[in-house]
């Protein structure tokens, strides 16, 4: 798999609009897409391993140079070249290909993307982008410089005027985070524009509500003449902006930011002119009216009949369906007008009727087959007889302002570009015409959605594990009462102490502190008064260090210090002073209630001429303490020191050469 991009090789993989295939040394295939191998003839497992330069008629000598520069790793691009491929069955087929430097399996490749000339252009910014968010996943780890990113990349490399990252606060105000345009004039302005998700406001109306409201793509051509972004007009003219698109990023099934691109190109393919598409809409409203009125004048159905709003649920249909008294004229007298508008224009995928709560009494004839009793076939051959009352279905049914607009996912998970004209009967407002377009354009916005979905996801992932390993380094390394390093940390500790004595050459102490007086605490005040004692103890022992001592809490009431860089053992007295005030100050377990704790402490000085355990200097530290508490009657000082020797690899191994045991003493 492409490396950090699982999601893009998820969209092109199941793509029947386009092939794609990966090819390594030698431009050998390394990984084919269904759709590719079935244009050539082939399974695509037939073609894994194969030489793809094998499969093109006359191809070009700079192919081999091509190769070598990818598998280098030279990042460039090569578009609109056109090949002639020979098939399994030898026939000749035209393919126009780009290609591109990926990695794949955290190697150099190269990416060939097949596509007809028709869908060329539309494909090219899905690329441009999803190969700039490759990169992007590997070099990014921090969310913030990932959104800002992805607006560079909108307007940059894929040509959007504007694109503005945020997220919908606690008072429903869309909060714009980062934002880029081609201007920083425009920039300036998407920052400051209010925007909101609650339709009770004028400006919770548009394009970033709607995605918010639904978590579905929210596309509007002809923004500047959308009735529900009024409050945005003035801003959409002054920036020529003549379609925004929403994209919701979800996590957990819910919206965490929204990306808002504005376009000056309309959304909507040449083939879907919107102008066209409204006065097709409204001719057929005006026709629908007529008819409804005549028939209402002479006596064929009554004006009490049209304007039932008694939806009567037919029993046994899966999608629920219901009757009124008017369904039965809708479909013999109105639904022959639906379908010939809906003929008018290849692209239209409905052209129907809804009353003003979105009731369908009859769809198009292609979608109101026969019932067959299988969920899936019915929810698409027959759509007659049913209310959709989801946010754009209202929208459309309710609107009476000249046209909507509006683009959705149905429940057959088609993605439509939605333009609604209101019907009116004596004045009236009766329900509205409302017409599908196929939106290819939406698909690429879908698979960009995915992307940037699965780029976040991919951070946050990376950061838990980051927090995962810093709780089990923590859990690992650090003693849980006190927040103090533990033996582990200590003796990890000792060995990069050790390997830096050899390195700068000077002497270091090893110090264990036990602490007297402690288990009375305990016998008397309980182990809760105990634990508040390590605590207080603990952070007084480390507050009262230098920044290169070290300090950990080795088990009960022990603890041990790691002193490097000594001059001399005279210059240890200030740190030792330091550490005795901070223990002998008495400890508050109540207003009324304070110990003071004593304490004992061996130390062994020594410079370290090779390798030594961490052990070992543990050991001679420990016979110092037990030296230390031995004499705890006699002793002058709290401490008690061995004597500063040198530490000898030679010294250490064989039972012939024992280490002289130092003898210690106090000051």
């Amino acid at each position: 798999m492409l490396n950090s991009s699982d999601s893009l090789l998820e969209i092109l993989s199941s793509s029947m609009y386009f092939g794609y295939f990966v090819y390594g040394e030698g431009g050998r295939i390394i990984y084919i897409n269904r759709h590719f191998a079935e244009i050539l003839g082939y399974d695509a497992k037939e073609l894994i391993g194969k030489n793809f330069i094998d499969f093109i008629l006359n191809p070009e000598e700079k192919i081999q140079s091509y190769i070598s520069r990818r598998l280098n790793g030279e990042e460039f691009t090569r578009e609109d070249a056109y090949y002639i491929f020979k098939t399994k069955k030898n026939s000749l087929i035209p393919i126009s290909v780009s290609t591109y430097t990926v990695f794949y399996e955290n190697k150099p490749a190269g990416l060939a993307i097949g596509i007809d000339k028709a869908q060329e252009k539309l494909y090219e910014r899905l690329f441009l982008f999803t190969s700039q968010i490759n990169q992007i996943i590997v070099r990014v780890s921090d969310e913030g410089t990932l959104l800002r990113k992805i607006c560079d990349i909108f307007v940059d490399i894929v040509g959007y005027d504007a694109a503005v990252v945020g997220c919908v606060d606690d008072f429903n105000l869309f909060k714009q985070k980062y934002a880029k345009a081609k201007t920083k004039e425009h920039e300036d302005g998407i920052m400051s524009l209010i925007i909101g998700v609650n339709p009770d406001t004028p400006y919770g109306k548009g394009s970033v509500a709607r995605a918010y409201a639904s978590k579905k793509i929210s596309l509007v051509s002809g923004a500047s003449k959308d009735s529900a972004s009024r409050a945005l007009h003035d801003y959409y003219e002054r920036f020529n902006i003549n379609s925004v698109c929403s994209i919701p990023i979800l996590k957990n099934d819910k919206v965490e930011y929204i990306f808002l691109l504005m376009d000056s190109m309309q959304n909507v393919s040449s083939e879907n002119k919107i102008d066209e598409i409204i006065e097709l809409a409204n001719l057929c409203a005006e026709e629908i009216s007529s008819v409804i009125k005549t028939a209402i004048n002479s006596g064929e159905i009554s004006s009490s009949y049209i304007w039932d709003r008694n939806y009567i649920p037919v029993r046994d249909t899966n999608p629920q369906k219901y009757k009124t008294r008017f369904s039965s004229f809708v479909k013999n007298r109105i639904q022959p007008i639906e379908d010939k508008y809906l003929r008018m224009n290849p692209n239209f995928r409905f052209f129907v009727l809804t009353d003003n709560n979105g009731y369908v009494a009859a769809h198009n004839g292609i979608n109101d087959q026969p019932l067959t009793g299988d969920y899936k076939k019915d929810l698409y051959g027959n759509r007659s007889m049913r209310i959709f009352d989801d946010p754009v279905g209202l929208a459309a049914a309710k609107n009476t302002d000249r046209f909507i607009i509006q683009t959705y996912e149905r429940d057959t998970g088609e993605v439509m570009s939605d333009i609604g004209v209101p019907v009116f009967i004596d004045g009236k407002h009766w329900g509205g015409i409302r017409v599908g377009a196929g939106e290819e354009r939406m698909n690429l916005l879908e698979e960009i959605q995915l992307d940037v979905a699965y780029a976040l996801e991919k951070i946050e992932s990376q950061r838990n594990m980051l927090i995962r390993q810093e709780k089990l380094r923590i859990a690992a390394f650090y003693d849980a009462l006190t927040g103090l390093p533990n033996r582990r940390a200590l003796t990890d500790e000792l060995e990069k102490t050790i390997a830096r004595a050899m390195r700068q050459n000077w002497q270091t102490a090893v110090g264990m502190i036990d602490l007297d007086g402690f288990k009375p605490v305990n016998d008397t005040y309980g182990h809760e008064a105990g634990d508040t004692v390590l605590q207080i103890i603990g952070k007084r022992l480390r507050d009262s260090l230098r920044k290169t001592d070290f300090i950990a809490r080795i088990g009960g009431d022990e603890f041990a210090v790691i002193i490097e860089d000594c001059k001399n053992i005279k210059s240890l007295i200030p740190i030792f002073n330091k550490i005795e005030e901070s223990v002998r100050v008495p400890v508050a377990l109540s207003e009324s209630k304070t110990v003071t704790i004593g304490l004992s402490m061996g130390v062994h000085i020594c410079h370290i001429d090779n390798d030594v355990t961490a052990d070992t200097l543990l050991r001679y530290a420990d016979d110092a303490l037990y030296q230390s508490k031995e004499h705890k009657a006699d002793r002058k000082y709290f401490w008690t020191v061995n004597r500063p020797f040198k530490l000898k690899k030679k010294s250490l191994v064989g039972a012939t050469n024992k280490l002289t045991d130092p003898v210690p003493f106090s000051f």
